[in-house]
């Protein structure tokens, strides 16, 4: 538990950049499909999903490089058993933290469209489905104390993946809801009557 503890800590260190990332992103996406530029919107996501993955992979490597001393810092010297626990746990999130923070990024564009039901639902199914499922198979199945670590792993990828599907069908730059035509202003009215 104290080596779960430990991991955690850092998974939320991971996680604050895309929550960022994710908010700038729907900001972006949902004012580039209010003025009907689908290109412009696009572009915004791939570039903030692509930082996400970016800026996650180098902080990933250096927690993977430095994952005993993360560890031993949050333990202390007098727990090596627990540090070790916490630095294999650490790893995990390490190759899980750039899929998971891109997701979660991409999520966060999809939202901007106005794609609230599909980001909930690969959502739910990367998390519920996929991290859960695999934890407990990894867990209780076969009774590894590192299968519910591995789950970060396959949820997080298996949510990218769905991400990037449906990043790529571009279904999701059509507009939510359709707008009546706008009236003509005033000076043009005028001059049609």
């Amino acid at each position: 538990m104290a080596g779960y503890s430990v991991g955690l800590r850092i998974f939320s260190v991971f996680i604050m950049p895309s929550l960022a990332l994710g908010e700038g992103a729907a900001a972006s996406v949902g004012q580039n499909l209010g003025a009907a530029l689908k290109k412009r919107a696009s572009e915004a996501a791939r570039l903030s999903t692509g930082t996400a993955f970016a800026f996650l992979s180098l902080l990933a490597a250096l927690t993977y490089i430095f994952r005993y001393n993360i560890a031993s810092f949050f333990l202390g010297a007098g727990e090596p058993e627990a540090a070790a626990y916490a630095a294999a746990f650490i790893s995990r999130l390490a190759f899980a933290a750039p899929f998971l923070g891109a997701s979660i990024t991409m999520r966060g564009a999809f939202k901007g469209a106005g794609r609230t039901f599909q980001s909930m639902v690969i959502g739910i199914t990367g998390m519920w489905l996929l991290r859960v499922g695999s934890a407990w198979l990894g867990g209780v199945v076969l009774a590894s104390y590192a299968g519910p670590w591995n789950a970060f792993i396959i949820g997080g990828a298996g949510e990218f993946f769905m991400c990037l599907a449906y990043y790529l069908r571009g279904n999701w730059l059509e507009p939510v809801i359709e707008r009546p035509p706008s009236p003509p202003p005033a000076d043009i009215a005028s001059d049609l009557t």
